[in-house]
């Protein structure tokens, strides 16, 4: 099955990792830290006693604290001159450059190759595929460790230029096809699922085999890679599903593998079909928009930006860039109530995006609610955000808060404490010329099926609102 989420590794693996969407409104920096906060998934692994360990470079899980991973550590910082593969591949690169034109034949590198020789010049984990597989052979078979492990390989796949075979031997950049390359990359896999199996840890373990971005090349938002999934004690044929998954469902696919109930990490890849209903958004970074000729006319500047994906992701032309003053753009007067149990409340038409609505109750929230409130004469300082529900979905809903891209704080909702009047300060340093765009992460959001098997309800849910205001 395909899914979506981001691009390229520095945005999706994060992702995989905590289950948190990087939003380009957000600085990039604040992003790489909040995101290991804002997630309990390794606590409670750590609980149920497993171990965990990460097999990626350092850039992919960049400010990870320390304490998560059993395998991590920060050892020290490096230099060009520390590592002589890397000057090799620099002397390469610039006798490549000063040759004449006329005797030229293509040559091809990438920053990530040159970058990983320094990591594994350190005695680092290098995604490089050949050496994975060297080492794996090296090592013999799997020896275990523990009773309960948590395991992440990092490869390089099939990445251009493609410089290994069938048999995971290094070639000649450009003398073996994809197909060559992933075959060798397969051949790896399956030599690790077998050991599995020699050690009796293959049935009760969940294995997840997917790419973390699709192709770079032209005209592809590099937002379907393929995904293959067995879930603990599975036995049947190889079923395809085109249901519109995302990697959030990964990360609570993972969830679901180790805990009985995992519904506070929402809905897994199977609790999502063809016919439900859900949003997915898709972050890519300038090269890839530069590719697809995305037109980003709300911020051009901004090195990424939000593609929001169609249930026909293989439509190209149906991509939309998110743009966060477009959406549930309203002109707001402060101490206005936003009423959502009033069908004929001035504002409440205008909010309307992935909210689901009906007479005289409130508005039912998904993964994300994005406001943008334009205000006119502004005169206090700081703002205070008011908000009731009077339903949530599950035992909990946290709601991940951000004003303009900065993070304000996460609140917890429960049904005890629904239609309380729920105040949150927004700062006014957060404010941009009379505008605020509100956002709501909801990393809760469940299918009603995931609370009553026979709720035949296809979407993903989190908080029913009742009321808003700013003042």
């Amino acid at each position: 099955m395909p899914l979506q989420g981001g691009a390229p590794t520095q945005i999706a693996v994060p992702l995989l990792l905590t289950g948190v969407e990087y939003d380009p409104m957000q600085p990039v920096e604040d992003y790489q830290e909040e995101k290991w906060e804002d997630t309990a998934f390794y606590d409670d692994m750590k609980a149920l006693g497993y171990d965990i360990r990460f097999f990626t470079n350092l850039r992919t899980v960049k400010d990870i604290p320390e304490g998560i991973a059993g395998n991590y550590e920060e050892v020290k910082e490096s230099s060009i001159g520390d590592t002589v593969e890397f000057g090799s591949l620099l002397y390469k690169l610039v006798n490549f450059y000063l040759l004449p034109q006329f005797v030229k034949e293509p040559f091809l590198i990438s920053t990530d190759e040159m970058l990983e020789t320094i990591n594994y010049s350190n005695y680092a984990y290098s995604n490089n595929n050949v050496q994975f597989y060297k080492d794996m052979k090296a090592a013999g078979k799997l020896k275990p460790s523990c009773d309960k492990a948590f395991r992440l390989y990092h490869m390089r796949g099939v990445h251009r230029p493609f410089n290994s075979n069938e048999e995971l031997e290094a070639v000649e950049y450009g003398s073996v096809t994809e197909m060559q390359q992933f075959t060798g990359l397969m051949k790896a896999m399956y030599r690790y699922i077998d050991e599995m199996k020699q050690i009796g840890a293959y049935e009760s373990s969940t294995i997840i085999i997917l790419g973390d971005h699709g192709r770079h090349e032209i005209n592809n938002t590099e937002s379907h890679p393929a995904v293959l999934i067995k879930q603990p004690y599975e036995k049947h044929a190889l079923a395809y599903s085109s249901a519109p998954i995302h990697f959030r469902n990964i990360y609570a696919t993972m969830a679901k593998g180790i805990m009985e109930d995992y519904s506070s990490y929402g809905p897994a890849v199977d609790d999502i079909t063809d016919e439900s209903d859900v949003e997915r958004l898709h972050t890519i970074d300038g090269s890839i928009r530069e590719r697809n000729y995305v037109d980003d006319d709300w911020d051009a500047s901004n090195e990424y930006c939000r593609l929001i994906v169609p249930y026909d992701q293989d439509d190209a032309d149906s991509y939309q860039v998110w743009n966060p003053y477009e959406i549930n753009r309203i002109d707001y007067v402060p101490g206005e109530k936003i009423d959502f149990t009033d069908k004929d409340n001035k504002y409440n038409a205008d909010i309307s995006h992935r909210l689901y609505k009906e007479d005289g109750k409130g508005a039912v929230a998904s993964n994300e609610l994005s406001i943008c409130f334009c205000i006119n004469d502004l005169k206090r300082k700081d703002l205070n955000f008011h908000y009731t529900y009077s339903n949530v979905y599950n035992d909990k809903q946290d709601i991940r808060i951000y004003a303009n891209g900065n993070k304000i704080g996460t609140v917890t909702c429960t049904n005890e404490n629904s239609g309380i009047d729920n105040i949150l300060t927004i700062p006014e340093d957060v404010m941009d010329d009379g505008q605020l765009v509100l956002r709501m992460v909801f990393p809760n959001a469940v299918t009603p099926a995931q609370l009553d098997e026979d709720n035949a309800d296809t979407r993903v849910l989190s908080v029913e609102f009742e009321s808003m205001m700013l003042e």
